[in-house]
């Protein structure tokens, strides 16, 4: 991570006090006053600035500023699509998760009720035009019968020139690819 900071982030105790804070202080942002990093031009509020507490319990860092829980929680996926709902609903069988929220402009579906992280299809106007830059890696017990289940599904074999690989690669119905890998063995 470049800030203000100076040291090693991974031992630097209030550069994680600082950085924690930072992030919860967002709205602070804009009115603190700030410095400029040798390695970027990027204007960051001081720790003072901010009231950053200069010293933090061992029991508030858990077990480290990168070993401990991240202060953020992944919420979800967006998937951009034309038609979110049709999208959302085959992954969601895909999957075999449940939908939590059938807006047709911002349909979500996840793993259970109450469980992260989520996919969310989002409408957009233009249409896929390339190779997605993120895809999904799915591990199946039977990597043949799961290709068969999701091809009847309306999914279709994608060439992004892997080659001969123990994956499969996969399109849904608006031509996002995603991996179907090899079996777990035991």
């Amino acid at each position: 991570m470049v800030g203000p900071m100076t040291g090693n982030f991974t031992g630097n105790v209030k550069g994680y006090a600082y950085l924690t804070f930072f992030r919860r202080q967002t709205s602070k942002r804009c009115a603190a006053p700030a410095t400029t990093t040798r390695r970027s031009r990027t204007r960051w509020p001081t720790p003072q600035a901010l009231d950053v507490p200069q010293q933090i319990r061992p029991d508030e860092l858990g077990r480290g500023p990168t070993l401990g829980r991240m202060p953020l929680e992944w919420e979800q996926l967006v998937v951009d699509s034309s038609d979110p709902e049709a999208l959302g609903r085959w992954w969601a069988s895909a999957l075999g998760w449940v939908v939590v929220n059938d807006d047709p402009d911002e349909f979500e579906i996840r793993p259970a009720q109450d469980r992260l992280p989520g996919l969310l299809f989002a409408r957009v106007p233009e249409h896929k035009a390339a190779k997605n830059r993120l895809h999904l890696d799915l591990r199946p017990d039977h990597q043949q019968t799961e290709v068969v289940r999701l091809l009847e599904l309306g999914a279709t074999y994608a060439d992004v020139g892997q080659g001969e690989e123990s994956w499969t690669v996969l399109a849904d119905p608006e031509s996002n690819e995603f991996c179907v890998l090899s079996s777990r063995r035991p």
